[in-house]
């Protein structure tokens, strides 16, 4: 999402209004040395975010089904301890995380989380 230093410029608490549930992943190694992550039944944290919409791809190729992917751009308070292996849940759904959380402005202030989610 561009400018999104713009979008948090004048980002007060009162604009967290939406829950979002935070899944860590925890990193295994199989008997073959292949590496896979797994997530606890239940978010292991729950913060105030700010989720933004941006984009919508549809899928139609297949004439019995509708594949929908949307792409979300989501603000919470600066956190250290998100990764971009973690899974984001809100509003029922589960959303990957795309990349690693930015930063914004590198002030330790807001944290711009990239997910995408399908149904």
């Amino acid at each position: 999402m561009k400018n999104i230093d713009k979008i948090v410029k004048n980002y007060t608490s009162d604009d967290l209004n939406q829950r979002v549930g935070i899944y860590t992943a925890h990193r295994t190694i199989g008997k073959k040395g292949n590496i896979s992550f797994e997530y606890d039944a239940a978010p292991n944290m729950t913060l105030w975010a700010s989720v933004l919409p941006y984009s919508v791809k549809t899928d139609t190729t297949n004439s019995t089904s509708v594949s929908r992917e949307t792409d979300y751009s989501i603000i919470i308070r600066y956190r250290a301890d998100i990764t971009g292996n973690d899974i984001i849940s809100w509003a029922g759904k589960h959303l990957k995380i795309l990349g690693e959380p930015l930063n914004v402005n590198g002030k330790n202030k807001w944290l711009q989380v990239q997910c995408r989610g399908e149904t």
